[in-house]
């Protein structure tokens, strides 16, 4: 049993996590107090890169709040650029660079977040994480002096969770609401580049290896967010999720939007913002985001004013347009099927090359038509992957 701060919210005390049959909990808590909703984050975060470690054989690292990712990585060399924020004066092993690169996916949505890794933290991955607004991590392990550096974060108030890496959770899983208790099998179906492949539907397009890749990744990653789940991949990593919305189409165009604006954060005009040196990191990622979604507004320019040693020159649509044009081959996932063609014409206009959908759709075949007409490669895998 854990004894928890508070549970959902402040009031809602006292609170504590325990087991369904009374077992040892496979967590512990090794620093600062948790709350649910830390818990809940840590071990939808714990899941999700234990999945991408198994599919993809190397570490893995997310970035998880109110229990969707906001960004996931594999380990893969950094690319020392705005989206990768205080991470450009650090040396990285691998392990922190993949907690960099799943952080630039949407480093606003990230502040507050729980780190998760699927492999012992080093000296290096807790040296990010003291410079990053995060409030929890969890890892099946910590080297000695990187559990020291986190346990002097925030003033020992940051949550340190340790989980078992050999836990394998009941093949049952409960979920209690209102009094009612709802049992049902875990979905844990495996999903696999084979998988994709083998369910192509499309006609004439190749899913090539790194396209592949990514959309294993994207795959693997709308499983652990909250329905209706869309996620966008590129590089070995995700750089857009739309998330816990009612309509599947508001949660496409989210995640193609925050592909586009992680797009924009390598801009050359977005890499020479005049910050002033005593700008934190927190205050600097939100006026990027500002700064190149466009808004060219008086206010918006007042109010960031005092950010900059100099007003900075508009991005304008021209710039922007041109180069978002090179932004490269994303694959992107839906959770559940698809039942309209705007959807794939919107991914497409982003410059999606591959996605993966349940399938099932009345109108799949007005689905699949349009997906060959913009040249995207489009896996039916028949694997619906909600999560609430």
């Amino acid at each position: 049993m854990l004894e928890l701060r508070y549970g959902t919210n402040p009031q809602q005390r006292p609170a504590l996590a325990r087991s369904a049959d009374g077992a040892r909990l496979p967590v512990e808590v090794l620093a600062g107090r948790a709350t649910a909703i830390s818990l809940w984050n840590a071990l939808v975060g714990w899941q999700l890169v234990r999945e991408l470690r198994e599919a993809f054989g190397v570490q893995a690292a997310a970035s998880v709040k109110h229990l969707s990712p906001v960004g996931a990585a594999i380990a893969r060399p950094l690319q020392r650029e705005p989206a990768e924020g205080s991470a450009q004066d650090l040396r990285l092993s691998g392990l922190a660079a993949a907690y960099a690169r799943a952080r630039g996916a949407d480093r606003v949505a990230a502040f507050g977040d729980c780190a998760a890794f699927s492999d012992r933290v080093d000296g290096s991955t807790a040296e990010l994480l003291a410079s990053e607004p995060s409030d929890a991590v969890i890892a099946p392990g910590y080297e000695p002096e990187a559990l020291e550096v986190l346990r002097g974060k925030s003033d020992g108030r940051f949550v340190v969770f340790q989980v078992d890496p050999t836990f394998v959770p009941p093949a049952a899983e409960r979920r209690e609401l209102f009094g009612i208790t709802v049992e049902q099998p875990r979905n844990d179906e495996r999903l696999t580049v084979e998988l994709l492949r083998d369910t192509i539907a499309t006609e004439g397009h190749d899913l090539g290896d790194e396209l592949a890749r990514d959309l294993l990744l994207a795959t693997i990653a709308v499983r652990w967010a909250q329905s209706n789940a869309a996620a966008v991949a590129l590089e070995g990593q995700l750089v857009g999720v739309g998330c816990g919305a009612q309509s599947r189409g508001e949660c496409m165009h989210a995640a193609v939007r925050k592909a586009q604006l992680w797009h924009v954060r390598r801009h050359p005009a977005v890499r020479r913002l005049p910050f002033r040196d005593e700008v934190g990191q927190a205050d600097r990622d939100y006026a990027t985001d500002l700064y190149g979604r466009g808004d060219d507004s008086r206010e918006l320019r007042g109010a960031l004013r005092s950010l900059f040693t100099r007003e900075p020159e508009p991005l304008d649509s021209k710039a922007r347009d041109e180069w978002l044009e090179q932004l490269g081959e994303l694959a992107l996932s839906s959770d559940g099927l698809l039942r309209f063609r705007d959807a794939v014409a919107c991914a497409a206009a982003a410059g999606v090359r591959a996605i993966a959908q349940p399938g099932g759709s009345a109108r799949q075949g007005d689905v699949v038509a349009a997906a060959n007409a913009h040249g995207i490669v489009m896996s039916c895998h028949h694997v619906r992957l909600f999560m609430h």
